[in-house]
């Protein structure tokens, strides 16, 4: 029997982490919170989406979804840095939401590397032939580079 994506570390990571993220926006002052609550709120929900889709799609939409996720992933922390900076909520009610951070980071770094893995092992198949994907990782649109140097 096949996964379910709900099942899956960075998922249950993420949806724990939109819980924190909604408690956390109750905590904003009413003059903040549609500007910095409600977009972090969008953020993290936007990554349950992405990192949905790229479960459960194949190939290059796999490659685009997880990139989207990231993009997501990275405004949402930013968000979360300028709320402390600005002391617009205190240090001590984000620590609980960084230990779900760094958890879904650690992830989707895994998760990314072993799609990457995929479209080599696809791309080696093709007798040679590069597909839109091997192009794209290797920077061809600038999607996701995982090149060290040197073309795959």
């Amino acid at each position: 029997m096949s996964k379910k994506v709900v099942d899956t570390p960075i998922y249950v990571d993420t949806y724990k982490l939109v819980g924190i993220v909604y408690g956390l926006r109750f905590s904003i002052p009413k003059r903040d919170r549609a500007v910095l609550g409600d977009r972090i709120l969008d953020a993290s929900t936007a990554m349950l989406v992405e990192f949905t889709l790229s479960y459960k799609l194949r190939g290059n939409e796999k490659v685009v979804h997880t990139d989207r996720f990231l993009a997501h992933f990275e405004v949402l922390k930013g968000l979360m840095r300028l709320c402390i900076d600005k002391k617009v909520v205190p240090g001590k009610k984000c620590v609980e939401s960084y230990e779900y951070i760094q958890r879904i980071d650690d992830g989707i770094i895994a998760w990314r590397e072993r799609i990457a893995r995929e479209v080599r092992s696809t791309a080696a198949s093709n007798n040679g032939r590069r597909s839109g994907m091997q192009e794209q990782l290797r920077g061809g649109d600038g999607i996701m580079n995982t090149s060290s140097g040197s073309a795959p």
